[in-house]
């Protein structure tokens, strides 16, 4: 690990160290890391665990939301790659845990969220036992719901295990109502919290670490860069690279300076300066980057090959390191902040092609639903949007994941057409019973209430009108075919909309950016 990226952040190494220590000693805890993006939260996480004698495994939230646990299911799956696979759990719970990992073998018919927690926690306690372990889980920002209700219950166990558990999230994406809010206010009265916040550098550690790329700079230099970067690590090297690249420096008398007496201002954002480092691309990787950007933060690089019509991958992004290889038959944009300023770049016309041509290749290849929703969402298919969206909701009541559940639905109902006929209309009454199952079995008693209040108008509208009102109000029997999952082997209802109906943009009247707070609100998968 490179240590010109930890300049200015001896206290917060130091303070992960002991944690990690402690957990070595068999007293494990829970620990969040926040900050804005770029700030340096994944490179100081990996510093500070790197040699503490822990075994690593790490896990990250996608953003556009994933399966149920993904974060946690990565870990796990991480492990047995290691161990060469076997068992992680002993005994009935066994079939629970198979529920997240159908490779472990058959799952079980019934259970609750209790017992797979339950599952989860001694899996995660067995792979502390054979060795002890800290588990990275990255971008927690965009992590699903039931995951980080996961994080809650684990707290509560931690101190007694050796494992240490790592969130970072980004602090400038948590919208009021957004669940790690939730989560720190559980930790909190409990008086379980423990965070480390990562702030931007000092105008000394950002002139020291401009110097690690550059070389010795002079004091207008500097200044300059510590302006237009406010000491946000990963904007200073893309900056200072972007520069030495560009032959747009000189010698001065006390270090590099910008050339005099010509136009080349500094870039204005991450953005800017991630585009000048890669402005001498070729056609060919030019082509594919954009197409990889739109397919999301972690791609299949023969998909993007596909869909941008290349004859292969240009190995040049490699080299140049806007992506890595982030698993067998897998890539990764370097940063998600390079993913956004490349995702930036690509017309609002051309972004909407390649997002469902994107959305067909992945449902061919039965990819996780919420992924798929998304990128027909962005392509502006609402119908096959919608429709996916109700699958991902099947599969998540599957593994009890009641809030990201309802969530799912919801934006399942909000893609609905505003016009419904007959046929249509007993459709979104019958999805809007399922929400209010969803709500009422994730806790949302008050809104499951109101829920089932406004189904039942819904059907009385109905009946009255001559149309079929049959099974409303709903009794005890069909209220709990609500909170069970879709029939096996079907999809739920998912009619056309009509003709002339369109989704409504959003109020700039192009896709929203890939950055967003939550899976599933915005911005590609």
């Amino acid at each position: 690990m490179d240590d010109q990226l930890l300049i200015g952040r001896e206290r917060e190494q130091a303070q992960l160290r002991a944690w990690a220590a402690d957990a070595l000693a068999g007293r494990g805890s829970l620990v969040l890391l926040a900050g804005e993006a770029g700030v340096g939260k994944t490179t100081l996480a990996r510093r500070a665990l790197a040699g503490s004698g822990l075994e690593v495994l790490e896990g990250v939230g996608v953003q556009g939301g994933t399966s149920a646990f993904g974060p946690v299911v990565e870990v796990l799956r991480a492990h047995l790659r290691i161990e060469g696979g076997g068992p992680l759990v002993e005994g009935p719970l066994a079939a629970h845990l198979a529920l997240l990992l159908p490779e472990l073998g058959p799952p079980a018919a019934e259970g609750d969220r209790a017992t797979l927690f339950e599952a989860i926690r001694l899996a995660l306690a067995a792979i502390a036992a054979r060795r002890p372990a800290a588990l990275l889980l990255d971008d927690l920002q965009w992590a699903d719901d039931a995951t980080l209700e996961l994080l809650a219950a684990l707290a509560r166990s931690l101190d007694t295990q050796p494992l240490l558990v790592l969130g970072a999230f980004r602090s400038d994406e948590l919208p009021r109502d957004h669940p790690i809010r939730r989560l720190r206010s559980e930790l909190r009265r409990a008086g379980r919290l423990r965070q480390v916040t990562v702030e931007p550098l000092e105008a000394e550690a950002t002139a020291a670490l401009l110097e690690r790329t550059l070389g010795a700079a002079g004091p207008s230099l500097r200044r300059a860069v510590f302006d237009r970067t406010d000491g946000v690590p990963f904007f200073v090297n893309e900056l200072g690279s972007a520069l030495a690249a560009s032959g747009r420096l000189e010698a001065g008398p006390s270090g590099l300076e910008l050339l005099e007496g010509e136009d080349v201002p500094l870039p204005d954002s991450v953005r800017d300066a991630v585009l000048l480092r890669a402005a001498g691309l070729s056609d060919d990787a030019r082509v594919a980057v954009l197409t990889a950007a739109v397919a999301g933060q972690t791609f299949d690089p023969e998909l993007v090959t596909a869909v941008a019509g290349l004859p292969e991958w240009p190995d040049e992004l490699l080299r140049q390191g806007i992506v890595a290889e982030a698993a067998p038959g897998r890539m990764a944009f370097r940063h998600a902040l390079v993913r956004d300023a490349f995702y930036g770049e690509v017309p609002w016309t051309r972004r909407v092609a390649l997002h469902r041509a994107v959305a067909e290749r992945l449902e061919a290849t039965h990819a996780a639903p919420v992924v798929v929703a998304e990128h027909w969402a962005l392509g502006r298919r609402p119908e096959q949007a919608r429709a996916s969206l109700l699958v991902a909701a099947e599969a998540f009541c599957a593994v009890h994941a009641y809030r990201d559940a309802e969530r799912t639905t919801r934006r399942a109902l909000e893609l609905w057409p505003e016009e419904r006929d007959e046929g249509t209309g007993g459709a979104r009454l019958d999805v809007l019973e399922r929400l209010a199952g969803c709500a009422e079995l994730a806790g949302d008693l008050a809104e499951a209430g109101t829920i089932w209040r406004a189904g039942a108008g819904g059907r009385a509208t109905r009946s009255r009108s001559g149309r079929r009102s049959a099974g409303w109000p709903p009794s005890s029997s069909s209220r709990a075919a609500g909170r069970r999952r879709w029939p096996a082997g079907s999809r739920p209802p998912a009619p056309s909309p009509p003709p002339a109906w369109r989704p409504r943009p959003p109020p700039n009247g192009s896709p929203r950016p890939p950055t967003s707070g939550r899976p599933g609100a915005s911005g590609p998968p």
